[in-house]
């Protein structure tokens, strides 16, 4: 008789926990009263850039024979690129779907300084005998920059039989 109340006590606190443990979980898997998915970003950026390039400022004086001053090109170039605060939200809901909600908050500020210079010049030939040349290079200076700040994306795959989305803020 001891060994069919244990038996029996034991089934019956498995089969209360089942009991207790399978509703939730299958009520939550089928059905969702409502869900807010939060996404945010901060940013403070700040570049300062300086490039140089130079050839020039060659100089040749007092020569007795032909003096010849040859400079190449003076190319300076920036190319700045900062990518921040890219937010990108992938959602796949089974069941029924109550109500969902997607907030991406993004601040960010950006501040970016930049200087490119490039220099052939400033040669000087003075007081040569005989023939004196001076021959620069092309000088080329450029800057570009490209900030892609506070990007969003999100999907939403649902199989649901019910949904409304509110509006992404």
């Amino acid at each position: 008789m001891k060994k069919l109340i244990l038996s029996l006590s034991i089934f019956s606190v498995f089969a209360l926990a089942f009991t207790i443990a399978s509703p939730v979980s299958a009520f939550s898997w089928h059905f969702n009263r409502g869900t807010t998915v939060v996404s945010s970003n901060e940013a403070s950026v700040g570049n300062t850039v300086n490039a140089m390039s130079n050839t020039g400022s060659n100089t040749a004086e007092d020569n007795d024979d032909g003096t010849s001053i040859v400079t190449g090109p003076a190319t300076s170039m920036i190319d700045l690129q900062n990518g921040i605060n890219d937010n990108s939200t992938i959602l796949r809901l089974r069941g029924r779907i109550g109500s969902l909600k997607v907030i991406s908050k993004n601040s960010a500020e950006v501040m970016n300084v930049t200087t490119s210079t490039a220099d052939t010049g400033n040669n000087t030939a003075n007081e040569n005998d005989d023939d004196t040349s001076v021959t620069t290079g092309e000088a080329a200076s450029g800057i570009t920059i490209a900030n892609m700040v506070n990007s969003n994306m999100t999907r939403i795959f649902s199989s649901s039989h019910f949904h409304h989305f509110e509006d992404v803020e």
